[in-house]
């Protein structure tokens, strides 16, 4: 039986902390915990606000921050309801305009054990196989930009067919797996490329890239997959320009 996270240990008139935050803290901390899934309406404002101890304008202010966040919606003359958490689609699909290329060609999608960074990542033993995807994205003259590697728990990489890129992966999960995505780590770190990736991308061991990585999570905190994306240092040069 879902269990919602008891009000009492999350409002506290005297912490100094605004009340609406701490109400929004309330709201997304029993969506990331699937006490409210996504499609599910949340109570009333006046319901909640009882159950909260705050006022009805509290509530709505927390809402509003939730809603402009994207991860409510509310509907006329219906109510509020956990949405899809489109605000992840929007940041990646800033990550990756058209300038870093539309086409992608899979070069490689195996089954491996996971090492210690998949390891953390994904909170498997290590040694735990995964499924490995490799893609290589490209732009006008068969110019590659960047590489891409989706690592996805075994449970959920059944029947996943190749040439599956990260959007269609996360799709086909959530299509198939009755999987909701709540929560996404994204970090960029500028690196060193190894000798493996550097051959992928034909530049030289120990060129500079940027690499950003995501781990993808449903309810309870529980990750899904992990992505990384290896992107060559000329192109985020550009992307940064084209973007001010």
């Amino acid at each position: 039986m879902k269990r919602m996270i008891e009000s009492h240990n999350i409002i506290n008139k005297k912490s100094g902390i605004a009340l609406y935050r701490q109400v929004a803290d309330f709201i997304f901390n029993n969506i990331q915990y699937g006490y409210w899934r996504i499609g599910e309406q949340l109570p009333s404002e006046p319901s909640l606000a009882e159950q909260l101890d705050v006022s009805r304008s509290t509530i709505r202010q927390a809402i509003l921050e939730l809603e402009q966040k994207g991860l409510l919606v509310r509907k006329h003359g219906s109510g509020t309801y956990v949405a899809r958490a489109s605000y992840i689609d929007d940041f990646i699909s800033f990550t990756f305009p058209p300038e870093l290329g539309g086409y992608h060609c899979s070069i490689e999608q195996s089954d491996i054990p996971c090492d210690n960074v998949l390891a953390d990542a994904l909170k498997i033993p290590l040694g735990t196989i995964v499924t490995y995807m490799c893609q290589i994205r490209y732009i006008r003259d068969n110019e590659i930009t960047s590489i891409e590697k989706i690592y996805v728990k075994k449970e959920y990489a059944e029947n996943l067919p190749m040439h599956a890129i990260h959007d269609f992966t996360r799709e086909f999960i959530q299509d198939n797996c009755n999987v909701d995505f709540t929560k996404v780590d994204l970090k960029l770190k500028p690196v060193l490329l190894a000798d493996n990736d550097a051959s992928l991308l034909k530049v030289k061991p120990g060129d500079a890239a940027l690499r950003l990585s995501r781990i993808y999570y449903t309810y309870n905190f529980s990750p899904v997959y992990y992505v990384e994306n290896y992107i060559l240092a000329d192109y985020c040069e550009e992307l940064i320009l084209k973007n001010k």
